[in-house]
């Protein structure tokens, strides 16, 4: 009897010196030890979905360099949460999950997450964890409590990056971590790793949500347009002249961008705002004018994520435009 628990406290102590004891992640050192002796015990974490052993590399999405915007068709009709109480990271995760088909739901807290689940089918949550009223781990847990909320993915967005920070996340019961500033590669691989959208519920959903009209008014309010040209004719000159101008900034916005100008993205968007604003380009208007804020609060760290979002929106624009010029020749 006392070989077996010398035995057994030899074995425990192994684990211990394997522990980051003499590389502590600042106060997780204690809770390094504890974890491994709970692995040695449980061989496993139960009730995570494809999570068997802690691994803070595969659970921590990083961004590799490589364009994941291929394919963002098999996205349409998913619907997406973002639990998020700070409006800058809210907008940012906005502007990244804008893809066509996909209804987006925008949540300050797990409490208020906690009930949208109650009304809405959801196929993925982006969460903050540091949330006033209820935190993302307590609302990870209450889902996991529920047997048909036990599927849906989470992936925490968040400053907390340690290593012991990432394995209470898991044993919380999320399934991935993206680390702040976001970034757009990073909220795709999340994507391409978690999300499935099958083809029953992608018609089911688009058939539900389809309009009479098959124009996005976020993206070109075509009514407005109308309205203020003195005819259509007009108005269908005015597009052109105005697209004409504008694809000659997507090569200007970008250099400004990545050198870091400032100043001179400040003026860039001073000047070129009117010319969204008199065709009623709702997207860009609002991508512009968030940044121009962003510049005067000395918030740069999302920079060349809006190089990006510039691109993607003037795209959008453009095929809108577009498809309202073919569909209405005269």
């Amino acid at each position: 009897m006392n070989y077996l628990n010398q035995k057994k406290k030899i074995e425990r102590a192994k684990t211990i010196a394997h522990a980051e004891l003499f590389n502590p992640t600042i106060i997780g050192d204690v809770e390094e030890i504890l974890y491994q002796m709970f692995m040695l015990e449980s061989k496993a974490v139960k009730g995570i979905n494809n999570m068997e052993i802690f691994d803070s590399k595969t659970f921590a999405i990083k961004k590799y360099g490589k364009d994941l915007e291929d394919n963002l068709e098999q996205y349409q009709g998913a619907h997406i949460a973002i639990v998020e109480d700070s409006k800058i990271d809210q907008r940012i995760i906005k502007h990244i999950l804008n893809i066509d088909g996909v209804t987006l739901f925008c949540m300050r807290n797990g409490a208020e997450m906690l009930e949208l689940l109650e009304k809405e089918e959801i196929d993925i949550i982006f969460s903050d964890i540091n949330m006033p009223v209820m935190d993302g781990l307590t609302m990870t847990r209450h889902i996991r409590k529920k047997k048909k909320w036990n599927n849906i993915p989470i992936v925490s967005i968040s400053s907390m990056a340690f290593t012991h920070e990432l394995r209470e996340m898991q044993l919380a019961g999320m399934n991935a971590s993206i680390a702040k500033p976001i970034t757009t590669e990073e909220v795709y691989r999340a994507l391409k790793r978690f999300l499935v959208v099958t083809p029953e519920i992608r018609t089911q959903r688009l058939l539900s949500t389809q309009v009479k009209f098959d124009f996005n008014t976020n993206i070109l309010d075509i009514d407005k347009g109308l309205k203020e040209a003195e005819n259509e004719l007009l108005y269908r000159e005015i597009l052109k002249e105005t697209m004409d101008m504008l694809e000659e900034t997507l090569e200007v916005f970008s250099k400004m961008v990545y050198a870091q100008e400032y100043r001179a993205l400040e003026e860039f968007c001073q000047s070129t705002l009117p010319l969204y604003e008199n065709i009623h380009a709702g997207e860009m208007i609002k991508l512009l004018t968030e940044l121009l804020q962003f510049i005067s609060m000395g918030q740069k760290i999302y920079l060349i994520e809006y190089d990006f979002l510039y691109q993607k929106n003037w795209k959008k624009l453009q095929n809108e435009i577009e498809k309202y010029l073919t569909q209405n020749k005269r």
